[in-house]
């Protein structure tokens, strides 16, 4: 992945910055506890995005900016270690 400035943990725009645009929800797996405390950070940046006047249109510009608030919930694997073509 190449993420966006550290000074961007919220990020929601791809189209300025399609660099720095690496999430893609096609794919996440996680243990049932992490589930639970990922839908914990998910609302509160959602809450971040709001109080900020951030638009929410890409769930993946939320769910991305979930990992770079918390970088310890996550774990980017790359596409060409995913054997599904």
């Amino acid at each position: 992945p190449n993420p966006p400035p550290n000074n961007m943990k919220l990020f929601n725009d791809k189209y300025h910055h399609k660099p720095n645009f690496y999430h893609s929800g096609s794919q996440m797996v996680a243990y049932v506890d992490t589930w639970r405390i990922f839908y914990d950070k998910f609302l509160e940046i959602i809450d971040a995005f709001l109080e900020r006047n951030m638009i929410i249109v890409e769930d993946q510009a939320v769910l991305q900016s979930v990992c770079l608030s918390y970088p310890k919930l996550c774990a980017y694997v790359p596409f060409t270690e995913v054997n599904d073509n």
